[in-house]
């Protein structure tokens, strides 16, 4: 084990050096718009695309979109009708 002790040291520098060198990839490939990486979150086009891809997978998802559209439109209705104090 100790002829590998001068080449610790050495291989953990480059371990920091290719990990830097990875996120300054990724980071230039978020800038093209190829990925979410680090400051940008997906827009509403990559939402849609994953709500259709989460019904994909899991089919009893749409009753849950369609209870809680239901209940916010009773809420939206039951709030209209209330007289304003």
């Amino acid at each position: 084990m100790h002829h590998l002790a001068p080449i610790i040291p050495i291989l953990i520098m480059a371990l920091i050096g290719v990990l830097c060198l990875l996120d300054r990839l990724l980071r230039w490939m978020e800038r093209k718009g190829w990925i979410y990486y680090h400051k940008q979150s997906p827009k509403g086009t990559m939402r849609a695309g994953l709500s259709i891809m989460q019904e994909l997978v899991q089919p009893e998802i749409r009753h849950v979109w369609e209870d809680q559209r239901q209940r916010s439109a009773s809420t939206e209705k039951r709030n209209d009708r209330q007289p304003i104090e």
